[in-house]
């Protein structure tokens, strides 16, 4: 295979970054694996897009290269080939299967997030972008789901019951840094560094203690409706059945695996 590329099968499922830029991909069977569907069914897809889109998570792609690679991909000791798809389009076929109600789809969509997949293809491949930061998918992605100004109508996210039941289960006062800091480690860690260091810039702290703004006010409403408000709740849910912090963060890892980091007070 390409030296150019990196390749790691996990699952059955390819992956693939270049490592000169770290843009990422996976293959057209690790694909429809991820979706829980067939080859041909990608493949008639794929072909679809040429002149019109089947839901409109696909619209903008109509008439686009979906490929991370224009040559076919050599694979394994045989030199099998794979056509491998870039990870803006990938993310878009499994939202487009999620919402058409396969499980499996909508695992991987959980799992990975709209701005997720390209850091976890990165991370599975063992491609460390720390020169780059990220891929400028990636940044481009965020500069479309973090929004400058602040929508002020967005209803409250942190209702009285998650407000309730994290000071219950953290020990902490609601208003405070230790509350901040709880709430970006369970809520917006989960969207990834880039992102969370995109709001801070569009929304940091101005007298020291505070943000003129909440955080949820900065996602543009698409992806607020579709995955903040849906990951809060998810959250709340774990908070009611926690009787402490230290079994919050292992029923966390538990659910999203070893990106959420269990830390102990050991004072």
């Amino acid at each position: 295979m390409n030296n150019n590329i990196l390749r790691v099968n996990r699952d059955g499922v390819e992956y693939y970054t270049l490592v000169a830029t770290g843009e990422s991909g996976m293959s057209q069977r690790g694909l429809a694996r991820a979706c829980g569907v067939t080859n041909p069914a990608i493949l008639k897809l794929e072909k679809q897009l040429i002149t019109k889109s089947p839901s409109k998570w696909l619209q903008s792609f109509v008439g686009k290269d979906l490929k991370l690679v224009t040559e076919i991909v050599k694979t394994g000791k045989r030199g099998a080939g794979a056509i491998v798809y870039n990870a803006s389009f990938c993310s878009a076929v499994i939202k487009h299967y999620a919402y058409s109600g396969s499980e499996q789809a909508q695992e991987i969509d959980q799992l990975t997030g709209v701005i997720g997949l390209t850091s976890y293809i990165q991370a599975v491949t063992g491609w460390l972008p720390e020169q780059y930061q990220s891929s400028q998918i990636a940044r481009s992605t965020i500069d479309r789901i973090i929004s400058e100004t602040a929508d002020k109508t967005r209803p409250i996210h942190f209702n009285k019951d998650w407000q309730t039941h994290a000071c219950r289960v953290t020990g902490y006062n609601w208003q405070g840094y230790p509350m901040a800091n709880f709430i970006r480690r369970s809520v917006y860690n989960f969207f990834g560094k880039p992102c969370t260091d995109r709001l801070n810039q569009v929304n940091p702290i101005v007298d020291g203690r505070h943000r003129e703004n909440y955080h949820y006010e900065h996602f543009v409403p698409d992806i607020d409706e579709a995955l903040l408000q849906r990951h809060i709740d998810e959250i709340g849910t774990l908070l009611k059945v926690s009787f402490s912090e230290f079994q919050f963060w292992q029923l966390m890892q538990n659910r999203f695996g070893e990106a959420i980091q269990i830390e102990l007070d050991l004072n």
